[in-house]
């Protein structure tokens, strides 16, 4: 009998550990390629957001300035939500309450987007920003939906089962499918990228810097050398531009490759 017990013990033991984790519930790929897209479009939405905060930072007031300087610090706090989401984007849970958050997070982006289309050329967007007081006022939702998508991100996730050595050809196909998604979802917001990065360095006077030492540096650089440098920079702003063109195509290529692709 004693040994019966032990035996039975064990085996419950045995049992309760190679059991499968059951709480992860059941992904649903179209969500999370809702996810994924609100996740490239804050790269888009913190650059809108750091604009507006370097348009701020030059006004006339205090209170603009200052306002200006907390908006450009948002900016580095989306873009890092951004990185944060596709990192997550493989969880299976709360997807409707990160979709909403986003939703919320990308009112301000949206509403910019949608006024300087509609003022056409007559608009720029350092005039939006300066003159649009709804575009301002978006960020009170979109920074309501940014809170609300930290303690999402940050908080408890279920156990994810670990990943098994004996996935079929099928399952690892639709597993590169996915990735190669996500890939070109987020290529597509390369530009934009460039974009934060080019606001970021006029905000810390970088571009003014470089501008008035020109001379300085051009006799430290042989004319050759110059020459090569025009030309490698031509090459960055026209493939720049066409990247920039692609990249909507990119994006909708990598969402469906995502959402259709199939596995658990």
């Amino acid at each position: 009998m004693p040994t019966q017990s032990i035996a039975a013990t064990t085996a419950k033991q045995h049992s309760h550990i190679t059991t499968p984790d059951v709480s992860a519930p059941p992904r649903r790929a179209w969500l999370e390629a809702c996810v994924i897209a609100g996740g490239v479009g804050m790269i888009a939405n913190a650059a809108i957001v750091c604009l507006q905060g370097s348009v701020l930072v030059s006004g006339p007031t205090v209170v603009e300035q200052v306002f200006g300087w907390l908006l450009t610090a948002w900016s580095a706090s989306i873009l890092a939500q951004s990185v944060i989401t596709l990192r997550q984007s493989h969880r299976t849970d709360r997807y409707w309450q990160r979709i909403g958050a986003l939703g919320l997070l990308l009112v301000n982006g949206a509403l910019f987007i949608v006024g300087w289309l509609s003022g056409g050329v007559l608009h720029t967007p350092v005039g939006l920003v300066a003159n649009n007081t709804t575009v301002l006022m978006s960020n009170i939702p979109s920074f309501v939906g940014s809170l609300y998508l930290w303690y999402v991100l940050l908080g408890m996730q279920p156990v994810i089962p670990a990943k098994r050595n004996d996935v079929d050809d099928t399952t690892l196909n639709q597993m590169m499918k996915r990735k190669t998604g996500l890939w070109l979802m987020i290529a597509a917001a390369v530009p934009m990228m460039a974009l934060y990065g080019m606001l970021v360095s006029v905000l810390f006077g970088v571009t003014n810097f470089l501008d008035t030492h020109r001379h300085v540096l051009s006799t430290l650089v042989n004319e050759p050398t110059l020459l090569v440098m025009g030309m490698v920079a031509s090459i960055v702003i026209y493939g720049g531009i066409a990247w920039f063109v692609a990249s909507p195509v990119m994006a909708v290529a990598g969402f469906i490759l995502v959402a259709t692709s199939k596995y658990e």
